[in-house]
């Protein structure tokens, strides 16, 4: 048995030395994460390498451990897999259903444009399937489909003709509305689902992280210290809003943008570290005179980025009045506002929203021109409780602009998040529910992602026919 998690554990290692470095002390991990991951004792693990104080990073203070070392040990008494499962995440499988019912096209066509590919559509079969591909290698079967494919009924639609770069920074003070869940669900739902091959931007300005963890981004979290792998080149978030010019902050951008297991999406990931930007940010301004604008240095480094994306989307921790957030409204033309339907929630946002032309008013202030249309609600985490549609009632009596689909809570979307997924990542078969919740959960979110993109499409429209018409804040 031990063998035979050897002879796993070598091919591993191969893997991972194909996506980084090839250099052997390169491998590092901290033991924080080794520890919790493996469910052992920390200072067990400490006490078994022998390791010394002089091990710990000189900025975190966080004991990294050889990555040999680790998983060596890690052998005794736990799978390679018990190990995996904290460093990366799966990319999305198909199977021949799936992949059809995807493309809408017959299984004959799929099957017949994967060998003219020369896809190996058994090469997962240690997995229990005897046919399955990846979302890049669905991409592929897509594009030669609609390349070669004559017959009628088959209808992929054509790639769309790039438009304005829509930019929408979803935003609430309120904890646990659903921000992250949101912003993933759009970003991963508008590049897997629409077959217009939408490239998309996802920038998560929450030091937290959770999103970058969502995008496969939490081995950098780890890995991004400052001798190791990424080293200089690991630039996160809340580097970029540190930048001194507007030369350097497009440049540093540039550099932070991560490749997620989405090929048509890809991340701007924040790191544990951003906490402090906040502190520098503030010093900056009591140190600077008036010439010094502190909102617009996200809108300044997106300059060139967004000619290259079709949507952005930025995540914002729930202090609003964070620079970090004022940098987010600043660049967006867009702004989304998810909160729950309770009492609390509703209070609390209503009294932020009152503050929001103050807000504006002061970055118009700095060259602020505002948003391309009222800030839009989207009611989040919705149970159809009796409670739920009296507050939901007083929303929409009071408020023009709330989508009328509602995200609602769900089981299948608790158990993607469990697996750092939105739903478009997992399949059912991943998930362990029935298929009533799942196709229920999945028709939701593809009735709120509708009605969002048709709001983005309808405002790009705009921008070609008319330009940039900004909304005024009241």
């Amino acid at each position: 048995m031990l063998e035979e998690k050897s002879n796993k554990l070598s091919s591993k290692k191969e893997q991972y030395r194909s996506m980084f470095d090839n250099s052997e002390n390169t491998y590092k991990f901290a033991i924080e994460l080794a520890a919790n991951a493996l469910e052992a004792d920390r200072s067990n693990y400490i006490d078994k390498l022998g390791l010394e104080e002089e091990r710990r990073d000189d900025i975190t203070g966080e004991i990294y451990i050889p990555y040999d070392r680790l998983m060596t040990m890690s052998l005794e008494t736990h799978t390679l897999q018990d190990f995996e499962s904290v460093l990366s995440k799966d990319v999305r499988l198909f199977t021949q259903s799936e992949a059809w019912k995807y493309l809408d096209v017959s299984d004959y066509i799929v099957t017949r444009a994967c060998k003219k590919l020369d896809i190996d559509t058994s090469r997962f079969s240690y997995l229990g399937w005897n046919w399955m591909i990846t979302l890049a290698e669905i991409y592929r079967v897509r594009d030669f489909i609609r390349e070669n494919v004559t017959r009628k009924s088959v209808q992929i639609p054509k790639k769309k003709k790039p438009l304005s770069c829509i930019i929408s920074t979803i935003m609430n003070q309120k904890g646990g509305a659903g921000k992250t869940t949101l912003v993933h669900h759009l970003g991963t739902g508008f590049a897997i689902r629409y077959q217009c091959e939408y490239k998309i931007l996802l920038i998560d300005f929450d030091p937290q992280g959770t999103l970058s963890a969502y995008s496969n981004q939490d081995v950098e979290l780890v890995m991004g210290w400052k001798s190791g792998i990424l080293g200089d080149q690991d630039v996160s978030s809340g580097d970029i809003l540190l930048a001194e010019s507007d030369q350097e902050a497009v440049k540093l951008a540039k550099m932070a943008v991560r490749k997620t297991t989405i090929p048509n999406m890809d991340i701007i990931p924040s790191r544990s570290r951003d906490q402090i930007v906040e502190k520098i940010l503030l010093d900056r301004v009591k140190n600077n005179s008036r010439d010094y604008n502190p909102y617009r240095t996200l809108d300044a480094a997106l300059k060139e980025l967004k000619l290259e994306y079709d949507f952005i989307f930025i995540d914002t921790n729930p202090h609003v009045t964070a620079l970090s957030a004022y940098n987010a409204l600043y660049a967006a033309n867009n702004l989304l506002i998810p909160f729950s339907a309770t009492e609390q929630d509703y209070q609390t946002t209503i009294g932020w929203l009152k503050t929001f032309p103050a807000q504006s008013a002061l970055m118009a202030e700095y060259g602020y021109k505002g948003l391309l249309e009222p800030p839009t609600l989207v009611l989040t985490n919705m149970k159809g409780s009796l409670t739920y549609n009296h507050i939901e009632d007083d929303i929409r009596s009071k408020f023009d602009h709330v989508l009328s689909t509602e995200h609602l809570q769900s089981e299948a979307i608790s158990k993607a998040n469990s697996m750092k997924s939105s739903l478009y990542e997992v399949s059912l078969s991943a998930l362990d529910i029935t298929k009533k919740t799942y196709d229920r959960a999945m028709m939701n979110t593809n009735d709120l992602l509708d009605e969002i993109l048709k709001k983005f499409k309808k405002q790009q429209r705009r921008i070609q026919e008319k330009g940039e018409v900004y909304h005024e804040t009241k």
